[in-house]
């Protein structure tokens, strides 16, 4: 994937008039220029849409989309059905990119044609430095559609260092009405657990490619998780996966028959973790498998896992 046509950034903004030109100016400032910058202002009432039609309404590679205020879940698919890129690189109005990191996941893509979604582990800045993933290492996720489908694990790090393939971003992003209403803010959720599940097959670049500002108004770092919002994310969480279970025709009454093909699954991640391990072993549990067969597709993840790369 050498061209820079191949790529469309999607920055979403509300009410970040002082943050919203340094993302644009990091993806435009790429070594590997993107084919377009798409700014969805998602109906901002500080300025912002005059502000970027002054700034950028003349640049040639920059479209600014202002719509009513609607949400982030919104804002992304306004962004996705815009986009001409192969793959859509999505980012925070309040974040910023090192210089490299289009170029860096475009190596990715290159490299591994089967991959449709890359991550990249980002640096906090602003009111606290440090990285969002430690001790973190490059590694090719494989599929996960049974292990997003029914032991929901968090498999990214946050927007602005989430890039998939448009293809699958507009399938992501086609939901209802009460969807879109439900996930205002950290919507990013959507996109990290429905890549999943749809089949997304993804890739961890363990670089801090991206820098996370660390600010009072951050949607995820401001918000305290009593126990009543917390009940209430966890629930709506638990309602997305369902739909995306649905979209994928992953019927609920058929789990324990699904569960029976948890040994190919894992056999698709070529450095399985433990915690993969110990997901997939629990996953196999509940399948429909006799136990003698179960017994059998316990050694093949065990030794699957065995002969990783170290």
């Amino acid at each position: 994937m050498p061209a820079s046509q191949n790529f469309s950034v999607v920055i979403t903004s509300y009410n970040y008039i002082s943050f919203v030109a340094e993302a644009v100016e990091s993806a435009l400032g790429q070594s590997l220029p993107p084919l377009e910058v798409i700014v969805i202002d998602d109906g901002s009432t500080d300025g912002t849409p005059a502000y970027l039609a002054e700034r950028y309404g003349g640049h040639a590679s920059v479209r600014i989309i202002a719509t009513e205020n609607r949400g982030q879940l919104a804002a992304f698919g306004e962004g996705a059905r815009a986009a001409r890129g192969e793959v859509i690189a999505f980012l925070d109005a309040d974040d910023l990119w090192e210089a490299d990191y289009l170029a860096c996941i475009a190596a990715v893509y290159s490299a591994n044609p089967a991959v449709d979604f890359v991550y990249t582990n980002m640096r906090f800045f602003g009111t606290r430095n440090d990285l969002f993933l430690k001790d973190a290492v490059n590694r090719d996720l494989g599929l996960s559609i049974l292990l997003g489908a029914y032991r929901t694990r968090w498999q990214a790090t946050a927007t602005s260092a989430i890039s998939l393939k448009r293809k699958l971003a507009l399938e992501l992003l086609d939901v209802p009405g009460w969807m879109t209403a439900a996930w205002r803010t950290r919507a990013d959720d959507c996109i990290v657990c429905g890549a999943d599940i749809l089949g997304g097959r993804k890739y961890f670049l363990a670089e801090p490619l991206v820098k996370y500002r660390a600010h009072g108004n951050n949607a995820w770092l401001a918000q305290k998780m009593n126990g009543e919002k917390a009940l209430r994310h966890w629930l709506r969480a638990d309602i997305m996966i369902a739909h995306y279970r649905g979209v994928a025709q992953l019927d609920a009454a058929l789990r324990a028959q699904h569960l029976r093909h948890v040994k190919h699954e894992f056999r698709s991640k070529p450095t399985p973790t433990r915690e993969d391990l110990s997901d997939y072993l629990q996953l196999l549990s509940e399948s429909s498998l006799p136990w003698g067969a179960r017994w059998e597709h316990r050694f093949a993840l065990w030794r699957h896992y065995l002969k990783r790369p170290r």
